[in-house]
């Protein structure tokens, strides 16, 4: 006795085969989407951060002048340079 496979159980295989590559490359693609998104994410973040480093480095460069220092001497510590007179207004 011998077994015969009937073309209907072919195409029922194929269309299984068929749904399960279209379920697996569905799936892949909803992962690469978000690893996508991820990726410009951390490149948005990325730039933000390089941004704040280079105000930062403006930042500590200027805070070496010596303008700096006549600016909190004056603003911060009210300190007058020799021979300044202070006017205070009553307003």
């Amino acid at each position: 006795m011998r077994l015969r496979a009937r073309p209907r159980f072919f195409l029922i295989l194929i269309s299984a085969m068929i749904l399960a590559f279209c379920i697996s490359f569905a799936v892949s693609q909803q992962s690469l989407s978000a690893g996508e998104r991820e990726l410009a994410d951390a490149n948005a973040e990325r730039s933000a951060l390089l941004d704040e480093v280079e105000a930062l480095s403006a930042q500590l460069e200027f805070a070496q002048t010596d303008e700096y220092v006549v600016r909190v001497a004056r603003d911060e510590l009210g300190m007058l340079m020799p021979g300044e007179i202070r006017y205070v207004s009553a307003d």
